[in-house]
């Protein structure tokens, strides 16, 4: 547990000075408030006596972050946790982060002032150190994403065997020119989706061409716009994030393309309204509810186990995706 004397250790300046720059109290300067705010972002210091206690005390809160819950797969994650916290008798808290570090570093600092028994963290691409030493004091978990930096059990789906099955489906229909709409690397689910996506390519002697890979923010609007000049040669696109599809549905939609008929294409998600599209869209389901159950038992078993120190595991828990072939698919025009 990190303390003002660390602090005041760390700075080389007195416990007194040190209480007045986080307090706020008393004449500080500038440069020393500053230096000393960075100190305590730096070693996970938390401006709270119910923090301070949290090792022994923890309350009966869980917390939940993620970067949003427009998605339903988000949302539908949240749900399956809140259930099985309510089963248990624990209170459950939701955090959203919009992939902002700052954010994310904010509602980790209250989940650690609330005293949350434990958490489990959809990490953003760009998390402060800060943050990640906060995470790693208590039973923590990643769910979804991984982040190389973070130290902890990590639940999430199999993406490269999805987009690689998916992928070789539209191979096998004599598809050659497939479009893929993913989110960039620095997200650990959009580099995996890539790489399922060019390894069915190459194992099917094929080349990649960069110029098909159109990688951005997981975002509707990154899903509209991946496909606003789709080449004439493509013949088949795959949607591989849930907000990507919906927004390149939107555009299709609008334009009246002909599906399967002048493009096939193959979505990502669990929405009801995926199964009527165009006669039921052929897409990859992640088994949200199956992961969010495993992630909370896993978790949840672990409260009040943990000894001072803490400090997780880095096993990996990766839930098989379902491939669904419907309607939006068909052999390669001529």
């Amino acid at each position: 547990m990190v303390t003002i004397k660390d602090i005041a250790r760390d700075t080389g300046l007195s416990p007194a000075t040190v209480a007045r720059a986080l307090g706020g109290n008393g004449p500080t300067r500038p440069e020393t408030r500053q230096r000393v705010h960075e100190a305590a972002d730096r070693l996970g210091y938390v401006v709270s006596s119910a923090a301070r206690s949290m090792r022994n005390q923890s309350s009966d809160m869980v917390g939940l972050i993620v970067p949003d819950i427009v998605n339903r797969f988000y949302s539908e994650m949240a749900r399956a946790i809140a259930a099985a916290c309510d089963a248990r008798g624990l209170h459950f808290l939701l955090a959203v982060t919009d992939d902002d570090p700052d954010r994310e570093l904010r509602q980790m600092r209250a989940m650690v002032a609330a005293r949350a028994a434990a958490v489990a963290l959809v990490p953003g691409p760009h998390s402060h150190r800060s943050m990640i030493a906060l995470a790693e004091r208590q039973p923590f978990v990643q769910l979804v994403r991984r982040s190389e930096w973070l130290r902890s059990e990590w639940f999430g789906f199999e993406e490269e065997s999805g987009l690689e099955t998916a992928t070789t489906h539209l191979l096998s229909l004599g598809h050659r020119h497939i479009l893929l709409a993913c989110s960039g690397d620095r997200y650990s689910t959009g580099a995996a989706r890539q790489r399922g996506y060019t390894d069915a390519l190459k194992k099917h002697g094929l080349s990649v061409d960069d110029a098909l890979i159109r990688a951005g923010e997981p975002t509707v609007a990154h899903g509209r716009a991946a496909i606003a000049d789709i080449p004439p040669h493509v013949t088949a696109i795959i949607t591989a994030g849930t907000l990507l599809t919906e927004g390149a549905v939107d555009v299709l939609t609008d334009r009246g393309v002909s599906i399967p008929g002048d493009l096939s294409i193959v979505g990502f998600g669990i929405e009801k309204w995926l199964q009527w599209w165009r006669g039921g869209m052929t897409r990859i389901i992640p088994p949200v509810d199956v992961l969010a159950e495993t992630c909370a038992e896993h978790l949840l078993s672990r409260i009040g186990t943990e000894a001072a120190g803490y400090s997780s595991g880095t096993g990996v828990i990766g839930h098989p995706t379902v491939f669904e072939i419907g309607q939006t698919t068909a052999p390669a025009a001529t």
